[in-house]
């Protein structure tokens, strides 16, 4: 009877320490099919499915030449958002934005960067990518500390930055390009093995939130119809959007000029299909440190449209300072929900005209023939520190063209004083917005976003004051939240809470264990009884 009972408890034992231990594992490590694991990665610049741990890593932004003798670009109907700002009077550059560099295709002609092309990287804490700078340019990125690849880098011995491009004359099928500065290509595969060797930080910075919402269904409410959008940026340059109501979509066409195509990809003839589009307004001019270039004003606010099949509604945009994404909110002051896919943003003056239509037009069922010769007013690289553009192979006559003759243009940058820029000001947030950022965060938290919940868990909420240098950023305006693991370079994996079922073995194995406990007691106490009314 006494090794009956001992051997019972001793199975017992074991089966309730089994049992606790099996449920530990499964609460820490939940078991989930691999398909459920796949879709629960968002690339947080598009809120479509993204593979590996692409989702943790800084996107490169890279600046893409938008002349007539640069087209068609290669990959540009793979990046995730495609900004467009002005560059010259009469031109624009776009700079594309890719989250998955890992599969990311050749793309190309990369052109040099200016101030605001580095704030719109640094808006998205991203890589910059570009073949040269403005002098302006290079001013803001060793100012800031803005993480640069760059192919004219001053001592390319050193870090090597030129190893992650390539010079490509034949990059766009039978056609061979004669400019050099329309031939420097990238693609994920040199990112991917040169990238480790140039920063020791690749992924989003702990704490950083681009403030972009994506919904399956994202028709602005109460909006008006806009089949097709037309941004005039001036008076040669014009970008017109065409919807595909089949794909809810927009087409790009573009007017440079004489030269009239729509935007396609010269890697596969595809046209890119843009789900959003934002304009947005600001001030834009000649620079007050450099009057041959422009000053793009991208801190502050503003107003804009938003564009989602075929409707079109106002809204607002705002941005701290230089170390803040863009916020986008409608008139009632709530944040703006995008369409899953691909992003368009146009940077217009405050007076450009945009226009909306009703009318339908689709693409030309082939891909638009590439211009026979370079454009007769082609902007000039002899600002970008492009040295090698002027002197290497190629038809160096076009890399010396003038710029356009824009205000002031005329006058020699050596004869006119260089004037230092102001400090940067801060913007303090808009009336309500801190009070609306704080219950959006609470209710994305709730639903469990990994990718979207902004995180600075030391930080107190902004305070009300009339001084302005005393704010906090944006960022760190915002309650304490639980860090994000996507933000923190940790598994991009949503960890789910415990199913019922380990729920009950828990609660099982501990009533055992209770059990267990009262029964040796009185066992012993039993066995003591008994021996006493033996003797």
């Amino acid at each position: 009877m006494k090794s009956r009972l001992i051997k019972i408890l001793s199975i017992t034992l074991i089966v309730v320490v089994l049992l606790g231990m099996t449920a530990l594992f499964a609460s820490a490590n939940p078991t989930q099919p691999d398909d459920e694991r796949e879709a629960q990665l968002t690339n947080p610049l598009t809120g479509l499915p993204i593979s590996g741990n692409m989702a943790t890593r800084r996107p490169l932004a890279i600046s893409l030449g938008n002349t007539a003798g640069a087209l068609p670009m290669n990959g540009i109907s793979r990046a995730d958002i495609v900004y467009e700002v002005p560059v010259y009077t009469f031109y624009t550059r776009l700079v594309a934005l890719f989250q998955d560099i890992e599969n990311m295709p050749l793309v190309g002609s990369i052109r040099s960067a200016r101030p605001y092309i580095a704030s719109i990287s640094r808006s998205h804490d991203a890589l910059l990518v570009s073949v040269g700078q403005c002098h302006l340019a290079l001013h803001d990125i060793n100012r800031y500390g803005i993480a640069h690849i760059n192919y004219l880098e001053s001592n390319p011995g050193q870090s090597g930055h030129r190893r992650m491009f390539s010079r490509n004359a034949n990059r766009i099928p039978g056609r061979t390009l004669t400019a050099l500065e329309h031939t420097a290509v990238t693609s994920g595969e040199l990112a991917m093995q040169h990238l480790p060797n140039f920063f020791t930080r690749l992924n989003y910075n702990v704490g950083f939130n681009n403030f972009l919402s994506f919904v399956s269904n994202a028709t602005p409410s109460g909006g008006s119809v806009a089949n097709t959008v037309t941004i005039n940026f001036s008076s040669r340059k014009t970008s017109t959007f065409t919807l595909n109501a089949s794909a809810s979509a927009y087409y790009m066409h573009q007017t440079i000029h004489s030269f009239n195509a729509y935007l396609v990809d010269a890697n596969n003839g595809v046209y890119p299909t843009f789900t959003n589009l934002l304009i947005l307004r600001t001030d834009i001019g000649p620079s007050v440190r450099d009057r041959t270039l422009l000053d793009v004003r991208l801190v502050g606010t503003g107003t804009g449209y938003f564009v989602n099949s075929g409707q079109k509604v106002e809204i607002n945009w705002f941005r701290g300072n230089e170390d803040s994404p863009f916020i986008y909110t409608l008139n009632d002051g709530s944040l703006l929900n995008l369409g899953r896919g691909m992003t368009y943003v146009a940077i217009v003056p405050t007076e450009a005209d945009v226009s909306f239509g009703s009318e339908l037009n689709s693409p030309a069922d082939s891909r638009p023939e590439p211009p026979v010769t370079e454009d007769a007013e082609d902007e000039s690289t002899t600002n970008d520190n492009t040295s090698e553009a002027v002197t290497g192979g190629g038809n160096t006559s076009a890399a010396l063209r003038a710029p356009p003759n824009i205000a002031h243009a005329q006058t020699p940058i050596t004869q006119e004083p260089v004037v230092q820029a102001p400090e940067p000001q801060e913007t303090p947030l808009p009336l309500g917005m801190q009070a609306m950022l704080q219950a959006r965060a609470r209710r994305e938290l709730a639903r469990g976003s990994a990718i979207h919940e902004p995180t600075s868990p030391t930080t107190p909420a902004m305070q009300a004051t009339p001084d302005i240098s005393s704010r906090p950023t944006m960022l760190e305006s915002l309650p304490p939240l639980t860090s994000s693991p996507l933000l923190s370079g940790e598994s991009p994996i949503v960890t789910q809470t415990s199913s019922p079922l380990w729920v009950l073995v828990v609660i099982i194995g501990v009533f055992l264990v209770f059990i267990l406990a009262a029964t040796v007691p009185i066992y012993f106490a039993v066995i003591g009884i008994k021996r006493k009314l033996n003797k």
